[in-house]
């Protein structure tokens, strides 16, 4: 103590010690005031939602409306007394940083009683990972930072510096985060070019949302635009890097989309296992544009075309089933096609639906005389739904040809009109494929003139597009370094606003290294974990080939699948003591 009475320097590192530790009692004692006697606190103790956050395994994909497991656990708090609604905040295709975004914005309107936590899936096509995330975010605190980032003091004193640095925008003074951007899908139409603007000056990831969105929606202009745009960045080498594919099998996908004649593909096609996929599947396409139907359907099944998960069986499928289309076998066509386009509407995404549903209508219109559109849609109602939608337009341009060919059949000058203004508007005035310009050329045929001479050739079909995989699948530490950046948002939202949180893994066993990230998210955080593999075996989720839990995309779980998430997360939510009983 001498010392210390005779160092002016150790006088005041010491009352400067005895300030910050003054502080922090009073802020943590503060703080358990409100946690327990009112705020913030008694909202999380359960006076607001349980709020579920995630992808499309939190939205219900896979499910009928209303039977997802935010659904069906809703059902079991009820039966238990817990009159607490559920809220479902999952949206299909979101990586952990988006859902962590949409559960940021939702604490404006309320502090959440629980929340729960399923995340990851989607970050395997994360293209920040692969180009190098931005500076900010690119590394882990070290120990010293992460010890000092749970001191209360520390992180209002960091925040009042932000603030006369004049970085007004955080949350924590009204305003949000400047990089925040919404979700391409949530966007208007309208909106569409200017946000991708906002996109492209602000980090890669966020202008790959909207490239995959472009790719989704298939619109030739927007796609045109993407190639122009990643070909222009001077780190371009780098961005190659990120894609699914060899850029020459983006350039052939453009063509198809646009309507053009598809360029070869180059030499390094051949230098990837995905190269050569898309190469099998490139040759396949055009021996149906050339015509060599049989010699396809004899060969395709022999070759691994794009692999063998759902989706390439579907797209294998559709391509066998379009031969009878090109050979003018109508009715073996319209039986063939409706089956792929069943198959097709059970997937998530919904590969090869458009030319299979709009084939199959085609086919059974020129099938039968008698035959109209009005039976075809009450057995098949997602023609509907693919006809007022404006996404993949080359694709629907079969749906637009079966709803003009029924307006032919009808006789009526009216409708006749109608149907063929609209396949305009679809299509911009230019259609992509040939049968629909040929029909616009020849208003005035007869049905047994279409029959013959309608030009019938390849489905103008991508396979990036119709997936969505346009980057390519990342792992190890770069799917750590992406997700754990989502990961302290959400600790120190967790901390910030009072809740609890209950971490999910995804009922499908097969997502090892998301589900080990969400283990470890648990347990470092001392957070509730609902793991659906310890509660349930993997005999048991696989059961009869994965139908018995999955939807047929054996990814997604169905309703009974659904069913196994809500009683699980039940029982953790019991045991962990968030559930409330009914007073």
């Amino acid at each position: 103590m001498s010392f210390v009475r005779r160092s002016r320097t150790a006088r005041v590192v010491l009352r400067l010690a005895f300030a910050i530790a003054a502080c922090e009692i009073t802020l943590r004692a503060a703080a358990f005031v409100l946690e327990r006697f009112g705020g913030t606190g008694e909202a999380a103790r359960g006076g607001s939602a349980i709020l579920c956050i995630g992808d499309s395994n939190t939205f219900g994909i896979g499910a009928p409306a209303g039977r997802s497991y935010p659904d069906q656990l809703r059902e079991r708090l009820r039966a238990a007394g817990d009159v607490r609604e559920v809220v479902n905040l999952g949206f299909p295709g979101l990586n952990s940083s988006q859902i962590v975004d949409r559960l940021e914005r939702s604490l404006d309107l309320a502090t959440p009683a629980c929340v729960l936590f399923l995340a990851g899936y989607n970050d395997w096509c994360h293209a920040e990972a692969l180009v190098g995330a931005p500076d900010s975010v690119a590394s882990d605190p070290g120990r010293l930072e992460s010890i000092l980032s749970r001191s209360m003091t520390i992180r209002m004193l960091g925040t009042a510096w932000r603030v006369v640095c004049g970085d007004r925008a955080q949350r924590a003074f009204g305003g949000e985060p400047q990089h925040l951007l919404p979700e391409p899908t949530t966007v208007p139409f309208e909106e569409w070019d200017a946000e991708y603007a906002r996109a492209k000056e602000l980090s890669f990831d966020d202008l790959a949302r909207w490239i995959r969105f472009d790719w989704v929606v298939g619109l030739p202009a927007r796609v045109d635009r993407t190639l122009a745009d990643l070909r222009a960045r001077p780190d371009f080498a780098a961005v190659k890097e990120t894609l699914g594919y060899p850029f020459s099998a983006y350039e052939w996908d453009a063509d198809l989309i646009a309507g053009r004649a598809p360029r070869r593909l180059g030499d390094e096609i051949a230098a990837t296992p995905a190269g050569r996929q898309f190469a099998h599947y490139v040759a396949a396409w055009k021996a149906l544009a050339a015509g060599k139907t049989e010699m396809l359907r004899v060969s395709l099944p022999k070759v691994a075309l794009l692999g063998t998960d759902p989706w390439a069986s579907v797209m294998e499928e559709l391509l066998i089933a379009w031969t009878r289309l090109v050979d003018r076998d109508y009715r073996a066509a319209a039986e063939e096609l409706a089956i792929v386009a069943d198959r097709s509407s059970a997937l998530s995404p919904e590969v090869g639906l458009g030319p299979a549903i709009g084939g199959a209508a085609l086919a059974t219109l020129l099938a039968d005389d008698s035959a109209r559109l009005e039976t075809f849609r009450a057995a098949h109602p997602d023609f509907d739904a693919e006809a007022a939608e404006m996404s993949r337009p080359a694709a629907k341009e079969w749906v637009a040809l079966a709803i003009c060919v029924d307006a032919l059949k009808s006789g009526d000058a009216k409708q006749v009109n109608d149907a063929f203004e609209r396949a305009a508007r679809r299509c911009g005035g230019r259609p992509a494929t040939e049968a629909l310009a040929w029909l616009f050329d020849h208003r005035d045929a007869s049905l047994e003139r279409i029959r013959v001479e309608l030009p019938i050739g390849a489905p103008r079909l991508t396979w990036i597009g119709e997936t969505g995989r346009v980057f390519r699948v990342i792992g190890g530490e770069e799917f750590r370094r992406v997700t754990r950046i989502a990961d302290r948002r959400l600790v120190e939202l967790a901390r910030r606003h009072h809740f609890p949180v209950v971490v999910l893994t995804y009922l499908n066993y097969e997502a090892e290294m998301q589900n080990g990230r969400l283990r470890e998210l648990a347990a470092e955080n001392g957070w509730a974990l609902a793991d659906f593999e310890r509660r349930f075996t993997r005999a048991e989720l696989g059961a009869d080939d994965k139908t018995r839990y999955f939807s047929p995309d054996r990814g997604h779980p169905d309703e009974a699948g659904y069913r196994l998430m809500a009683q699980a997360i039940f029982e953790t939510m019991t045991n962990a003591q968030l559930v409330r009983a009914g007073r």
